[in-house]
């Protein structure tokens, strides 16, 4: 199914009362648990802890180590390859939190992707902020926020933590 085929799904709010609407995710169960896994495979590598911020928050995960918050996490989930496209886009808001989160609380913020084939990985400070354009989707499908400004990160700038098929990825 593409993603301009998906359609809603009710996403409970984090916290109580549970009153009004409920929000809507296009996240796929698929999508969700491919971040999971990306998510336990940089823990499990890194000897870190890799938890969710609640549905809808600005970044997705946060890490610790030594029982410290030590750093934010972006992962991304693709359905192909990683030499199938130079750049791969990182939305601008959501740079733009894990640039203030990073600075205000002194930690490092990690742009991660798991495309077909590999895991892969950048460091926030290495991600050149002026490579703008207007991306997304080439007509809103869930919100007028499907277009809007992105970050172009070439792919070949971006660290391999895993390449499938990898006999070492093996846990």
């Amino acid at each position: 199914m593409s993603y301009y085929e998906r359609t809603p799904t009710p996403v409970e709010p984090a916290l109580p009362p549970h009153r009004g609407p409920f929000q809507t995710s296009f996240a796929t169960p698929e999508d969700l648990k491919a971040e999971d896994n990306a998510a336990n495979e940089i823990a499990r590598i890194w000897s870190v802890e890799v938890h969710k911020f609640a549905p809808f928050s600005a970044i997705d995960r946060f890490v610790v180590a030594d029982r410290r918050f030590s750093g934010l996490l972006e992962i991304k989930h693709r359905t192909h390859a990683k030499g199938s496209h130079p750049t791969v886009f990182l939305n601008l808001r959501k740079h733009l939190a894990l640039a203030l989160g990073s600075l205000h609380y002194g930690v490092r913020s990690v742009f991660a992707v798991r495309w077909t084939d590999v895991l892969g990985w950048i460091a926030l400070e290495d991600i050149d902020p002026r490579r703008l354009k207007i991306g997304g989707c080439s007509r809103p499908v869930k919100s007028q926020g499907d277009i809007e400004p992105v970050i172009e990160v070439p792919v070949k700038s971006m660290h391999t933590l895993i390449a499938y098929g990898d006999p070492r990825s093996k846990p």
